[in-house]
């Protein structure tokens, strides 16, 4: 009797493993960055969108950013699509919720100029999961 109870933990936590994966694979996050480089100081856009993988149906999700210098996160960044990028107001200090897809504009420092960044957008879905996009930057002046 003992083993088949051991039996049945171990089929139920093999299909719960099995489970994650395509919970994963259930939605799609799209990021459109513009073909060239930021400019200090300038409004730089930022297309990210979150949707079923199924039917291309829009999903609630939250996104932020982090900058990588060398693989090492430098600095977390959060959307503020309502606000101007460059001179306005501070980035709230909690991730974005959104659902389906949405703008935003980023402003980037003078201190920035010329350091090899990447820009990592991160986007949670809930219990579909965390999935990221990575885009390198150099800053122009």
């Amino acid at each position: 009797m003992r083993q088949r109870s051991i039996s049945v933990a171990v089929c139920a936590a093999a299909l719960l493993l099995l489970a994650v994966p395509s919970q994963a694979a259930a939605w799609v996050l799209k990021v459109g960055f513009p073909d060239q480089q930021p400019k200090a100081g300038e409004s730089w856009p930022v297309n990210i969108g979150a949707h079923r993988h199924s039917d291309g149906s829009p999903i609630h999700a939250a996104a932020l950013y982090k900058f990588l210098f060398r693989g090492e996160v430098v600095a977390t960044a959060y959307p503020t699509p309502h606000n101007s990028a460059c001179g306005g107001s501070p980035r709230q200090g909690h991730p974005y919720h959104f659902f389906g897809a949405f703008r935003d504009h980023l402003c980037f420092p003078d201190r920035a100029v010329g350091i090899p960044l990447t820009l990592r957008v991160v986007v949670r879905a809930g219990p579909l999961g965390t999935k990221h996009k990575d885009h390198d930057v150099v800053v122009r002046p």
